[in-house]
């Protein structure tokens, strides 16, 4: 057979074998034909059933599939995550996950998970500031008179904490050692029973959720001193941040976002994120979320990966000089 017959015969074939999609392709084409599973790590109730619900509203609008949310709270949140973690990387498991997902590493030597390597990121969600609030018996309305009455009572002011591997509670602990004061810890089970603890006078201060926080700030039943954000609340535009109170840069925040287990193809993670960031955009989807607190991302995955990145490290660097262990 001459060498021009060859090639005639061949080249259909390498065509017809160039062309095929391999299976991920396949399965990002056919993505999706089944109901697709947001695994919340937390308890019905909170702030992160609401993101994961107003995402699964968005995926459900964009491409027709059903979506279920399934709480499975515990361990702060690794009970969940492990969950996702071992799912097929097939897009039909999301993580909804949140700030302790970047906190954990940094607090408990053996998780049963990489945080990063067994997660690809699709989109942030939410930024969600704390309000930074005091009992009304604390006789202080700034930041650096809460310092002040801090080292003047030579540590025996008591602050909550929604639990030792919290935000809020390595966020009281990052203000606490860039103030130079030391206060009580008293870990509560949620934000929930830390806003009961603060109501009730058995603790002083509480960095606490914009959602638990608010509605008690306006009624006169707590005092707000600071939101822990870089930039002011829309909601509590008046009220300083802690950055611009004489701490420059100081931000702790938790926040919402969503992941998939690792290897699951790229054209999944991308639909997902346009659909998803396209809806957290929408101006009247960004006003539910600004009415609760907190700030609209939306971001790219690779952006969030650095989110996450950044995260680790800081929440790290806190636990290790605060000495912070988890309950």
């Amino acid at each position: 057979m001459t060498t021009n017959r060859l090639l005639r015969r061949l080249c259909p074939l390498v065509l017809l074998a160039w062309c095929a999609p391999v299976p991920g392709d396949a399965l990002a084409q056919a993505y999706p034909n089944k109901p697709i599973r947001i695994i919340v790590t937390s308890v019905p109730g909170g702030s992160a059933g609401f993101t994961g619900h107003l995402a699964g509203e968005g995926i459900t609008e964009a491409l027709g599939q059903q979506v279920v949310v399934d709480f499975r709270g515990g361990a702060a949140g690794i009970v969940g995550t492990e969950i996702a973690a071992k799912a097929p990387p097939d897009g039909y498991t999301v993580l909804n996950a949140s700030g302790t997902h970047t906190i954990n590493p940094g607090l408990h030597h053996k998780l049963p998970f990489d945080t990063e390597k067994d997660f690809a990121p699709i989109t942030q969600i939410e930024i969600s500031p704390f309000i930074f609030i005091v009992h009304p018996s604390v006789p202080v309305k700034t930041v650096k008179e809460l310092i002040a009455l801090a080292k003047s009572r030579k540590g025996d002011l008591r602050h909550a904490s929604a639990g030792s591997g919290s935000p809020t509670r390595l966020g009281t602990e990052m203000f606490q050692m860039r103030g130079g004061f030391k206060s009580v810890h008293v870990p509560y089970k949620g934000s929930g029973a830390a806003m009961i603890g603060i109501l009730s006078g058995d603790v002083d201060m509480f960095f606490g959720s914009m959602i638990a926080a608010l509605a008690q700030v306006k009624a006169g039943k707590v005092r707000a001193i600071a939101v822990t954000s870089l930039k002011r609340s829309q909601l509590l535009p008046d009220l300083p941040t802690i950055a611009e109170s004489g701490f420059p840069g100081f931000e702790a925040t938790g926040w919402q976002g969503l992941l998939v287990p690792a290897g699951t193809p790229r054209d999944i993670i991308l639909k997902l994120y346009e659909v998803v960031s396209r809806y957290v955009k929408r101006p009247d989807v960004s006003e539910r979320l600004v009415k609760i607190g907190v700030e609209p991302v939306g971001n790219k995955p690779e952006e969030f990966a650095a989110v996450i990145n950044s995260e680790m490290l800081k929440w790290a660097d806190v636990i290790k000089q605060s000495g912070a262990r988890p309950d």
